[in-house]
């Protein structure tokens, strides 16, 4: 037997602790190298997914698409249409020709696609030729409180007569369609030339007639010849 293993320890090689004072000695279980903990679906699914670059960057492209598409349907031209789309009407000053003396009358007609709810009429004429008796609705005429005529007295001055019809507000009327007539306009001779002639007629331009807020498109216009003074 080696000699060095067969020796007893001396007394110096103890450790220098005394009965009761030894420290206790920790007894450790085994640890598992992984643990299984349940996790709800959706919580599995956020993370792995919020938390993915590749989701970050897919997410982003996806949001630059949709706000291109929105930018390009915020550009486009926003168009407005009427529900009745063009409707017409035709204006008639009837007769076509008529002698004077006597007194004659001149009366304003329309046709129309739809119902008529306002509208003017401007009448030019030569003062120096004719003057204007009186200008007045038919006692018929659905507009026949509604409507403004110029003064006799202003439009021999200036030979215009204007002729403005409107619903009146508040009042409930039956709107004409189709052919009806809206004014008698009488004309007394001023010239004393013979066989001289002048004419009443509408101007395009301030003539408008309307359905509600839709302008009714003038598709036709007439106007009238007086004969002055004539002996035919």
């Amino acid at each position: 037997m080696d000699p060095d293993q067969s020796a007893i320890p001396s007394t110096n090689d103890q450790p220098p602790y005394t009965s009761g004072q030894l420290r206790p000695t920790a007894i450790l279980e085994p640890i598992q190298k992984s643990v299984s903990v349940q996790v709800p679906w959706y919580k599995r699914l956020f993370v792995n997914s919020i938390r993915t670059e590749t989701i970050w960057r897919l997410s982003f492209v996806a949001l630059l698409i949709v706000g291109f598409f929105i930018g390009r349907a915020m550009q486009q031209p926003q168009t407005t249409s009427t529900h009745a789309g063009n409707i017409y009407a035709r204006i008639s000053l009837v007769p076509l020709q008529t002698h004077l003396p006597p007194d004659t009358f001149v009366q304003v007609w329309a046709t129309t696609d739809s119902t008529l709810t306002k509208g003017q009429f401007d009448i030019r004429f030569d003062q120096t030729k004719v003057t204007i008796v009186d200008a007045v609705p038919p006692k018929a005429s659905a507009f026949a409180e509604g409507i403004t005529i110029t003064p006799v007295s202003q439009a021999n001055t200036n030979g215009k007569l204007m002729i403005v019809f409107s619903q009146t507000p508040g009042t409930t009327m039956n709107n004409p369609n189709g052919t009806f007539q809206l004014a008698n306009i009488t004309f007394r001779n001023k010239s004393t030339t013979l066989n001289d002639s002048t004419g009443v007629n509408l101007d395009p331009q301030n003539t408008k007639l309307f359905h509600d807020a839709t302008p009714f498109v003038i598709s036709a216009l007439s106007n009238t010849t007086l004969l002055l003074n004539s002996k035919e």
